[in-house]
């Protein structure tokens, strides 16, 4: 049905051809300047009044790969406790099978028991459990940069790692780190850390002696998509 969180205030927005969130603000916000405002008129908390429109001023990355095409194909909105837990899923499989793929590698030696307790780990350990308790568009957003963001270490570990199609990997490391960056700003600063380490991993494990560093490592900044 009808959903009034602010994700699909937004998509709703989206499909009526405008950027800001499809809500009327109360008039008397409106009536006078910014600084006369009486504090008792009602609001959205956490959105950003601008020229008589609400916008959401978290990523919108959420919306546009998950609220946006889940409403085009159903009709429906999306409540926020299903997106939460969709990317919540997403996290929890990527940061498992981005473990897997080092348990490969680097241990060879360990029994059933540890395994388990080690994906138990990664699935309780962490912001989990506590962004689930009581998911808001706050925490929406939180576990899509984290989903995306998890994906690209992945993507990023497979490049360096594995010899097939190391370049592909890249790619979809910078796309996956481009849309957690979209969906928490400011996961920017880790996440181009993570993309740059990622590229001269690649660089250093693929590249001969004898070969040039320097385009290789251009090559690697272009493929992720720096």
């Amino acid at each position: 049905g009808q959903q009034r969180d602010y994700y699909n205030l937004l998509v709703d927005g989206f499909q009526a051809g405008h950027l800001y969130m499809q809500v009327p603000p109360h008039p008397d916000l409106l009536a006078l300047p910014a600084a006369q405002r009486p504090g008792s008129a009602p609001f959205l908390l956490d959105a950003s009044l601008y020229a008589g429109h609400y916008y959401l001023y978290f990523g919108v990355v959420p919306a546009v790969t998950l609220y946006w095409p889940f409403a085009v194909f159903t009709g429906h909105d999306l409540p926020e406790g299903w997106a939460a837990l969709v990317f919540a899923s997403v996290a929890f499989g990527f940061a498992v099978w981005w473990w897997w793929d080092l348990r490969r590698i680097f241990i060879t030696h360990g029994g059933i028991f540890w395994d388990v307790g080690c994906i138990l780990a990664l699935g309780l350990c962490t912001v989990l459990p506590s962004t689930l308790r009581r998911p808001m568009f706050y925490e929406v957003a939180i576990l899509a940069g984290w989903a995306f963001g998890l994906i690209g270490l992945w993507a990023l570990t497979r490049a360096g790692l594995f010899a097939r199609r190391a370049y592909l990997y890249l790619l979809l490391a910078g796309v996956a780190i481009g849309l957690a960056i979209g969906s928490r700003p400011n996961l920017a600063p880790a996440g181009l850390l993570t993309l740059l380490a990622g590229c001269i991993m690649v660089v250093v494990k693929r590249t001969p002696p004898e070969a040039r560093w320097g385009q290789r490592f251009l090559l690697s900044l272009g493929w992720a998509g720096c």
